[in-house]
């Protein structure tokens, strides 16, 4: 459905002329968070106004400290002293089953002979009751040293570490205290603290939840990575890689399992200061070709005809699956009026491959509209279905999609263009996934800067839109935009999703949200059926949305969506847990 101009979850409004416009969230500025935070006093009642008028204050503290400075903020405060390792060895202790952890070092001690002592584990080891040895491996193993090294441990986990890495003193501790009743994980992950060799010292990097299109397009995961021992040994024949990417080769068997990996939300390692900037969140430029490989070969077995070509993010990659055919593909486009848009959103759709183009109309009554919808219906080029009445965005879109023809749907926006060749097929090719269900697209405003890019739920009112503003190409403590994940849910304003799966959920919910949250609501939806929602930024679309007045949220549909979906909203496992939710600039939650 529509985006949104701020941050507070999808819907659709109109403007002041009446024209069909997205919106996901509350009026933009202080002023109209403000005023939609007094409204709440009436449909949410005393309790939610306090709150959220708390939220408004917390992000002007926030906000007045730069982000940088914040998050090294953050890492001086998460720092553990002595007394809290001390009560994290106590509550591991307690553990009434303790794995047996070794740590395997690539590039330790030189790359000596297993057993040997290997530098970045010193402090770390001693604190952990269970830490039966560690092993020093070439930083160029091969994949039968990998193997040779999981064979001859005798622990219930191995953990991989980079020569360059040092284990924080309560990585292992933090490890046991996370493994707690996961007998069904396979791998895990943490979050590192990167060394910048600049005048500000380290700053952390926060890893986003686990994400299988992530993790096929970046080594994201980063060092340590835990793998359990027995499951892994049973995987690691024939691995094709080196170092670094023979460990990526095994974990990309182990991944594809239902709940095998887990990322734990902790600083576990140091990175030493690269010699450049890293290229991607885990990657080393010198090592990006051997890990591309290592992707190839496992797509090979996995997808057969597959191909991997280079990613958006430098050092990122791209996994493209063999296709049989294009599958068809439904464009819904809500309008009123909105002629100036169309003109500019259906030949761009139109240029990219054959399509069914279904405009609905919303009670046009300008002449240069209805002019311009009866001669794409005189071309045969896109189907016009009335829609008169009071503007229902969700129900528009529920009965275009009963009479569209195609396989897939994309619901679009009218003040959006396609930007890149190929955008709809990138979209089409991630729903063809079974476990898929909605997919989104990279939108930006007409300066180049980023208006979607995933959705985090609980961000401002109800979601917020992560990285609007920003431009693509930067790089922080959090994840690139330009590299592909999954997510909590996209925006409505280009919205792709298989139509039988739509009809299956019953579309849109026309009753309770007829404007906002409706593609927030679906998603979660979806994801309760087990369909994940998938963010491609390899689909690239032009969004006018600034041009618009900002939609005026209803508050009722806020309050619906709380009551429905409660503590879903109040975190986002896509996100991160120390990232705050009142902004949507990846920045610290306050101390």
């Amino acid at each position: 459905m529509p985006s949104s101009q701020n941050t507070s979850g999808a819907g659709a409004s109109r403007s002041d002329e009446g024209r069909v416009s997205g919106g996901a969230g509350a009026p933009r500025g202080w002023t109209g968070r403000l005023s939609a935070a007094g409204s709440l006093l009436v449909a949410g009642g005393p309790a939610s106004l306090v709150r959220r008028a708390h939220r408004f204050f917390e992000r002007r503290r926030e906000e007045k400290t730069p982000v940088q400075e914040a998050f090294r903020a953050w890492l001086d405060r998460n720092r553990p002293g002595p007394r809290e390792l001390r009560l994290l060895a106590r509550a591991v202790a307690a553990l009434p089953d303790l794995p047996l952890l070794d740590v395997a070092t690539l590039g330790g001690a030189g790359g000596g002979p297993a057993g040997e002592k290997a530098p970045g584990i010193e402090e770390a080891l001693p604190l952990y009751p269970r830490a039966a040895s560690a092993i020093a491996l070439p930083r160029d193993a091969t994949g039968e040293e990998v193997r040779g090294a999981l064979s001859r441990s005798r622990a219930d986990w191995v953990l991989f570490l980079l020569e360059g890495w040092t284990l924080r003193p309560d990585a292992l501790l933090r490890i046991a205290l996370a493994l707690r009743d996961r007998p069904g994980v396979l791998f895990l992950f943490g979050d590192e603290e990167i060394e910048t060799g600049g005048p500000g010292g380290a700053l952390p990097l926060l890893k986003p939840g686990w994400s299988p299109e992530l993790f096929r397009a970046a080594f994201y995961v980063g060092w340590p990575v835990g793998v359990r021992r027995r499951e892994a040994l049973a995987r690691a024949d024939r691995l094709s890689g080196r170092g670094a990417a023979a460990v990526y080769e095994l974990l990309l068997r182990l991944h594809e399992t239902p709940g095998a990996v887990l990322p734990v939300s902790s600083i576990l390692a140091r990175r030493a200061a690269p010699p450049a900037p890293p290229a991607g969140p885990g990657l080393e430029t010198d090592g990006d070709e051997a890990m591309r490989r290592a992707l190839a070969t496992w797509a090979a077995e996995r997808f057969p005809g597959a191909s991997v070509l280079p990613g958006r993010a430098p050092g990122s990659w791209r996994l493209r699956r063999a296709r049989s055919g294009r599958p068809g593909v439904s464009v819904i486009v809500p309008t009123r009026d909105g002629v100036e848009w169309l003109r500019r959103c259906i030949p761009s759709a139109l240029r990219e491959r054959p399509l069914e183009i279904l405009i609905v109309d919303n009670g046009s009554r300008g002449a240069a509209t209805l002019d311009y919808l009866g001669a794409l219906e005189k071309d045969g080029a896109a189907r016009v279905l009335p829609f008169p009445g009071r503007f229902n965005f969700s129900a528009m879109m529920n009965a275009a999609a009963r009479a569209a023809r195609g396989e897939f749907l994309l619901f679009l926006n009218d003040d959006t263009e396609v930007l890149e060749p190929g955008s709809i097929d990138a979209m089409a090719e991630e729903a063809e996934s079974s476990d898929v269900g909605a997919v989104g697209a990279l939108l930006l405003y007409p300066d180049g800067a980023i208006q979607h890019a995933g959705l985090v739920v609980g961000m401002g009112v109800v979601a917020g839109h992560v990285f609007r503003g920003l431009l693509p190409e930067g790089n922080g403590c959090f994840v690139s935009p330009l590299l592909p994940r999954e997510v909590s849910a996209v925006d409505g304003a280009c919205f792709l999703v298989r139509k039988s799966l739509f009809l299956e959920l019953g579309g849109f919910d026309a009753e309770g949200l007829p404007v906002s949250f409706a593609d927030v609501d679906f998603c979660l939806r979806a994801r309760e059926k087990g369909r994940r929602t998938v963010y491609t930024p390899h689909a690239v679309f032009l969004h006018h949305e600034s041009r618009t007045r900002a939609p005026v949220l209803d508050q009722r549909e806020v309050v619906r969506m709380e009551r429905r979906w409660g503590r879903v909203l109040t975190s986002d496992p896509f996100y991160h847990p120390a990232l705050s939710l009142l902004g949507e600039s990846p920045r610290p939650r306050l101390a």
